[in-house]
Formats: C-alpha cells, sequence, structure tokens
C-alpha cells in the first residue's frame, strides 16, 4: 500500500507542526509515507534521514494551474 500525505502549507514550522501526525499515519498502517511538498518547507532538508517517509515529492511552480495539475496528475500515477 502507498499513501501520500499532501501537506499544504507553506512554512517549515507548518511542516514541523504536522510531522507527529505524519508519523503516526505511518505507524498506523505500518508503511512508509510518500510527501507532497510545496519548495519552501524544506521538507528535502529537515526530513531527508526520516525513517518514516518514503520520498518527498517537490511542488514547483510549474504544476499550478489546471495544465500543472494535470502534470501533477501524470507524475504520481507513475510514482
Amino acid at each position: 500500500m502507498k499513501i501520500l500525505i499532501i501537506q499544504q502549507r507553506r512554512g517549515i514550522g507548518d511542516l514541523i507542526i504536522f510531522l507527529p501526525y505524519i508519523h503516526a499515519i505511518s505507524k498506523k498502517f505500518s508503511t512508509r509515507v510518500s510527501l507532497l511538498v510545496k519548495e519552501n518547507s524544506k521538507a528535502s532538508d529537515l526530513l531527508a534521514e526520516d525513517d518514516h517517509i518514503d520520498e518527498i515529492i517537490i511542488l514547483d511552480k510549474e504544476k499550478d494551474g489546471l495544465g500543472g495539475f494535470f502534470k501533477l496528475s501524470n507524475e504520481l500515477k507513475k510514482r
């Protein structure tokens, strides 16, 4: 089972506040989770060695808007 957690908040502080919930989801389903975050959350730097996170997917500017939605959808389907 693959689990994708979408962190829609922007900053580092928001990411840290929700980190216990991310860990709880991972523990509940006994699997590592994928995390979809905005680049300015610095998740790649902060959570690179986290045992509960399988991969960090960065939502960049080119995935904004309707066209970006379809690009993101296709990228997630491939994963």
